[in-house]
């Protein structure tokens, strides 16, 4: 804690520590407004999401993690004890810091939360790539949740439908989890919702790339008012296209391929133009191997799309599988600078090559691909070795 930080927390009373493990309140004297962040998964001791922009508002901030990824449900380590006691320690911060409004902010499990608690304080929300339902099949929940968590409120619109808190929900359509789960709520009156489109999970990393994070929580904090998204979609309106959507994608999963196909291909007859649908299509054709419907279909997903760098990685593997190895080459080329953390693209090279007769080149790719990977696993042992402790 800072000298300042210091003086000021003589100054203000209020119902925790300035700091914990999983919470950090920054007071800016003169502010009305109390900003609060809530954390991802994995995030404890002191860490957490939106350090940067959280950091960057003029407001009185109040950081919170959840530790172990309960999606909130037992409280926030050394802050509250319960979803009722976190809601009230945050009421009570605000009044501490005689602030008039809240405002909630989260991305995946903290865009779970930033709902949760804003539909309890009749706050503004802004939430990006969540559930709508804990523990739905394929959703994150379902997955990192401890399965020991007792689930208290597994579903978020009867919670929104009673309060008074004015939503906005942004999700990427090619997330068909988090697509799926926006669905739900998109058609309550006082939720604003809106689609990016060839964007997966990662919503507020593309926002803060193309668009600057920092500076669009500053104009929704002081404006409501969110920047003209060039990616913006409106599919999540459509609960019949999102399910199929889904269904196509449960499908895929489990290897149905030919399954998969048929939902995809019924959202295709209403919207040739499916971002989403004609990615399923094209890997589900990858994965019966017609190597030339793939192509088309992943060719039209990266002509959509062309920032979805993921199609660009498949319609290149479709066109390796296909024989048409030249236009794989330039493909794997351009999506190795757009990802040079990439060893597959890497190794597809060295083997397009090798068939080439360009030996060269191939030994060139094979080596770059073993010093990536290498980076790539002293990297994951970094983020291993700095990950909470795991709980049994």
């Amino acid at each position: 804690m800072t000298a300042a930080e210091q003086s000021l927390s003589h100054q203000v009373q209020g119902p925790t520590a300035l700091e914990g493990p999983s919470h950090k309140i920054i007071i800016h004297p003169g502010s009305r407004r109390l900003l609060v962040f809530f954390s991802g998964t994995s995030k404890s001791n002191g860490r957490f999401d939106f350090w940067s922009s959280a950091t960057a508002q003029q407001e009185n901030i109040l950081l919170i993690n959840n530790g172990r990824n309960e999606w909130y449900q037992q409280g926030i380590p050394e802050f509250s004890s319960s979803i009722e006691d976190s809601a009230k320690k945050i009421h009570a911060w605000a009044k501490a810091l005689s602030c008039n409004e809240i405002v909630t902010f989260g991305v995946s499990m903290g865009g779970y939360a930033a709902i949760l608690f804003g539909a309890a304080l009749n706050a503004r929300v802004l939430a990006l790539g969540f559930d709508s339902v804990l523990k739905h099949p394929l959703s994150r929940s379902a997955g990192r949740m401890p399965k020991d968590t007792p689930v208290i409120q597994r579903k978020l619109r009867p919670l929104i439908e009673k309060s008074k808190c004015k939503i906005t929900a942004i999700t990427g359509d090619m997330d068909f989890s988090d697509l799926i789960s926006l669905s739900r709520v998109s058609d309550l009156p006082n939720v604003r919702s809106l689609t990016l489109r060839g964007v997966a999970h990662g919503v507020g990393r593309h926002i803060n790339k193309f668009y600057g994070l920092a500076d669009v929580i500053r104009d929704f904090v002081e404006n409501d008012r969110l920047p003209v998204f060039a990616e913006a979609g409106n599919i999540s309106f459509n609960k019949d296209l999102s399910k199929k959507i889904f269904q196509a994608h449960q499908q895929y999963v489990v290897d149905d391929y030919e399954g998969a196909l048929e939902f995809a291909n019924q959202v295709l007859a209403e919207d040739a133009m499916s971002e989403p649908a004609n990615f399923i299509a094209g890997m589900s054709y990858i994965g019966l191997h017609k190597y030339t419907s793939a192509t088309r279909h992943l060719a039209a997903t990266y002509a959509l799309v062309p920032h979805f760098n993921t199609a660009q990685f498949y319609l290149a593997k479709s066109l390796r599988l296909s024989g048409r190895l030249e236009n794989a080459a330039q493909h794997f080329l351009s999506y190795s600078s757009a990802r040079p953390d990439s060893v597959g693209a890497r190794k597809s090279l060295a083997s397009i090559y090798k068939s080439l007769g360009n030996l060269t080149e191939s030994a060139k790719w094979a080596k770059e691909a073993e010093i990536v990977d290498a980076k790539n696993r002293e990297a994951e042992a970094i983020k291993r070795a700095n990950s909470p402790i795991k709980l049994k």
